[in-house]
């Protein structure tokens, strides 16, 4: 079974020509002694199958998009990333000895994949925007994605992890670049201390390019943050699987970022009063003012405008 290019005929059809215009081909053949069904696809390295006389095969051949498949007797035996023009198919049998031989083939069918239209995938609906307007997330069934470009898009983060919640930085995505600064700041100006390429994949993923991609999956938004799920070690490490954890948080402004921090994190560092309960957080540059209250210590954020529940 021969699988031609008849383009490349033009006025002939001799041999030559029938083997300039072979794309593929299913062969069963007995030259080296050894009776084999060969797969092959012209550019690719042919498939040897040992068979035996007297018996039947059941042989197909399946054009996909991007490759094309050999299943015998219902097994996939050979697969080929390779596609072509095909629009004549050749059946013929040979003998290099020029000795008669009897063989039959049977039952051959040439099936089509229904020419309908897919049912259209629903559109995806947006549910977080930056203050602009710009979509950042979108949804798409159960499924959460990035928008299809970020540019323009200034997002602050948080880190998540087992000691808490802790301050990540600012990134902006600027005409296929993400740019980052380590604080929180109002505004990324040049000042950036990391500028990678990132694009969205087919995934929904935003993939930054380094020395490794950098893989960012949406698995979730609450309350205005964004769960990510990051990592760097392919497609897997970031599957929304039940193994992998939620390492980041995204906002779109930076007083919702600040506010969620705030709201999980005691203030660290040195801290010291000459009157209490007023005292003063160095981390948070500002002085803290401590109140029991039923069971509970709290203690107001000058910075933060909030009271928050310290944990000891």
């Amino acid at each position: 079974l021969y699988i031609l290019d008849t383009s490349t005929f033009e006025d002939s059809f001799d041999y030559e020509a029938r083997d300039n215009a072979t794309r593929a081909y299913a062969d069963m053949w007995y030259e080296s002694g050894n009776l084999e069904v060969n797969f092959g696809v012209i550019g690719h390295s042919t498939v040897y199958i040992p068979c035996s006389l007297d018996t039947y095969y059941r042989i197909g051949v399946v054009f996909e998009e991007s490759k094309t498949c050999f299943y015998l007797n219902g097994e996939k035996k050979a697969e080929f990333e390779e596609t072509f023009t095909k629009d004549f198919f050749l059946i013929r049998g040979t003998s290099s000895e020029s000795v008669p031989f009897t063989s039959y083939m049977d039952n051959v069918r040439v099936l089509r994949r229904s020419q309908d239209a897919p049912a259209p995938e629903p559109d995806p609906v947006t549910v977080v925007s930056d203050p602009n307007g710009q979509p950042v997330v979108v949804q798409l069934g159960d499924e959460y994605r990035w928008n299809s470009t970020l540019d323009g898009v200034t997002l602050w983060a948080l880190g998540v992890g087992e000691d808490g919640v802790s301050k990540k930085g600012t990134a902006k995505f600027d005409n296929g670049n993400k740019l980052i600064v380590f604080d929180m700041v109002d505004e990324v100006n040049g000042n950036e201390t990391y500028n990678y390429p990132y694009i969205v994949d087919e995934n929904g993923y935003i993939r930054v390019t380094e020395s490794v991609y950098q893989y960012y999956n949406v698995v979730g938004v609450e309350d205005g943050a964004i769960h990510i799920i990051q990592d760097s070690n392919g497609l897997g490490s970031v599957a929304d699987d039940g193994v992998n954890q939620v390492s980041m948080l995204y906002f779109t402004t930076r007083a919702a970022a600040e506010e969620y921090y705030y709201s999980k994190a005691n203030p660290k560092d040195w801290m010291w009063f000459d009157y209490y309960p007023w005292v003063y957080s160095q981390e948070e540059q500002g002085w803290l003012y401590f109140y029991p209250s039923g069971g509970k210590l709290l203690y107001w954020s000058n910075k933060g405008q909030a009271w928050r529940e310290f944990n000891q």
